[in-house]
């Protein structure tokens, strides 16, 4: 007897027979899959008999795999798996929901089958037009032999990337020499070179990205920038120069900007982000947690409390251990206040202790309020507005965004704090 079919689960690629030709689909789950099959009503025997003289046309459907496959043997092949890691689970499956639907010229439907469900679970890109194309601002990986190389997509086909190093000299049979690694821009096919690669934005989910105009504007900034490094170091410090171009975060890395006076610092606590206003030499003011309460800069202790103190404290003290980075947000729609105002007010405040709340007057408030005289929380916003969708909240009487409104009443909390001079 042959052996069973094995069961497949949610994101498994399925391969099966028929008429001597191989056609693909992409297990959902729940009996069904997503594939790409013929638009024209015809039979499959037909289609495989005059695939040209029928039928040009593709549409991607979600069918019971029963009625796909019919009394055909089938089997689970996610053959790519030990060469590519695969998306998550609930990406795959959204990626093929939107999918569906979508219709596709092709001249074989055997062949774009299989790059049309390799593209589901991998996201490998490819030349049919079912494949997004990258965006500026995407991390693109780029999967070389032995290693995966990463570049950042600046648009009309061109990337910039720590390109590697080339050794010279006697030594250069040995690459655990160090030589120059470049920044460099480069069309993204002369990069990839025939490798397979895909769009992976692997850090949207913790981080979010700058903004584009940012992004490509530091890209430009740090081309042409040198790097001494080994061939074997290079191979990671490729992923985490196109990371910090795309999140800005910081690391000891070279290239790595390293704030100035009066920029915001954003620290990726667990659950929420911390703020910080960089004054110099190495130290930070910020609304913190009093140490005495809950351990120390923890958020629930100004919570609990209802007040927070605030400090200047060494900016490697206050990272413990977190990714942080420069987030002037708002620079794009409020101009920063003179740097000698900032730190004035900044250095004023040391030690003032201030009522706490976490929609009013936080330590994102703060930031904003010493950079711009503007006391807003994109944190305080969001959580607002999860409120509102589950009807917890009525802000429909509130013209303009709900951040306006919040910018209001934070702004109240300021003069009540006393933290700029002259503010009243």
């Amino acid at each position: 007897m042959p052996p069973l079919p094995k069961e497949p689960q949610p994101g498994d690629l399925i391969e099966f027979t028929y008429n001597n030709s191989l056609h693909w689909a992409l297990y959902e789950g729940n009996g069904y899959v997503v594939h790409l099959a013929l638009k024209c009503d015809i039979s499959w025997g037909e289609f495989f008999s005059n695939m040209v003289k029928w039928c040009n046309k593709g549409v991607v459907k979600r069918e019971l795999l029963k009625d796909v496959v019919k009394k055909n043997p089938y089997r689970v092949n996610n053959f790519l798996d030990s060469q590519y890691p695969q998306w998550s689970l609930n990406k795959i499956l959204s990626t093929a929901k939107r999918k569906v639907g979508e219709e596709m010229e092709y001249s074989d439907l055997r062949k774009i089958s299989r790059c049309f469900v390799i593209y589901l679970r991998y996201g490998l890109i490819c030349k049919e037009q079912f494949c997004e194309l990258p965006k500026s601002g995407d991390l693109i990986e780029i999967f070389y032999k032995g290693h995966q190389h990463w570049a950042i997509f600046e648009g009309n086909d061109y990337v910039v990337h720590l390109a590697p190093p080339k050794p010279t000299g006697l030594l250069s049979m040995f690459w655990s020499q160090k030589s120059t690694a470049v920044v460099q821009r480069a069309l993204l096919k002369d990069v990839v070179n025939n490798h397979s690669h895909r769009v992976n934005n692997h850090s949207d989910d913790t981080f979010p990205p700058l903004p584009v105009n940012k992004i490509l504007s530091a890209m430009k900034k740090k081309i042409g920038q040198e790097m001494r490094i080994e061939f074997s170091a290079w191979k990671t410090k490729c992923e985490v120069f196109a990371t910090y171009l795309r999140y800005g975060l910081i690391t000891k890395e070279p290239f790595c900007d390293t704030p100035k006076s009066g920029d915001m610092i954003e620290f990726f606590r667990t659950g929420y982000q911390h703020w910080a206003l960089y004054e110099e030499d190495g130290y930070v003011i910020h609304l913190a947690p009093p140490d005495d309460f809950l351990g120390k800069q923890h958020i629930i202790s100004s919570v609990a409390l209802g007040f927070a103190v605030v400090k200047r404290q060494p900016l490697k003290e206050v990272v413990q251990g977190c990714p942080y980075r420069v987030n002037n947000y708002l620079d794009g729609c409020h101009s920063p206040r003179l740097l000698k105002d900032i730190l004035r007010d900044a250095k004023n405040s040391i030690g003032k202790k201030m009522d706490y709340s976490l929609l009013h007057w936080n330590c994102e408030h703060f930031a904003t309020y010493l950079r711009y005289k503007i006391a807003y929380s994109v944190q305080a916003d969001n959580f607002l507005r999860v409120l509102q969708n589950k009807k917890m909240i009525d802000i429909s009487g509130i013209e303009g965004p709900v951040c306006e409104e919040v910018v209001k009443k934070s702004a109240k909390a300021c003069r009540i704090q006393g933290v700029c001079a002259g503010c009243g």
